[in-house]
């Protein structure tokens, strides 16, 4: 499973992003949302694609205080975390196609 952790709770989320160097991409979903479930196989594969990100699952019922407090109110939403600090989010309308370019982008300006 590509994913590494499917967070819980606000205080697990805070400690991953603290992690140094790292790159850590988040993937939001609902469990009433049915496009998460239909988008959730095309982000493990991009995290197959890209092994220098560490996928995470978050499942905004388990805790709502992560998207209240990272301002995720639509999903499936994708935030990228590296250093404590937000460097891409795209919610709602996830095209992997569109999204991995970019993402290639943010990670070779890091490297």
């Amino acid at each position: 499973m590509p994913f590494k952790e499917k967070v819980t709770g606000y205080e697990r989320f805070l400690d991953i992003i603290a992690v140094p160097s790292q790159f850590q991409l988040f993937y939001f979903t609902h469990p009433d949302c049915g496009v998460c479930h239909v988008v959730k196989p095309n982000v493990e594969a991009l995290l197959e694609r890209h092994p220098q990100l560490e996928g995470y699952h978050v499942d905004l019922a388990d805790d709502p205080r992560i998207g209240g407090q990272t301002s995720v109110f639509m999903v499936p939403a994708l935030l990228l975390f590296r250093d404590g600090r937000e460097l891409f989010r795209e919610a709602k309308y996830i095209v992997i196609d569109v999204i991995e370019p970019q993402l290639e982008r943010i990670i070779d300006n890091f490297t």
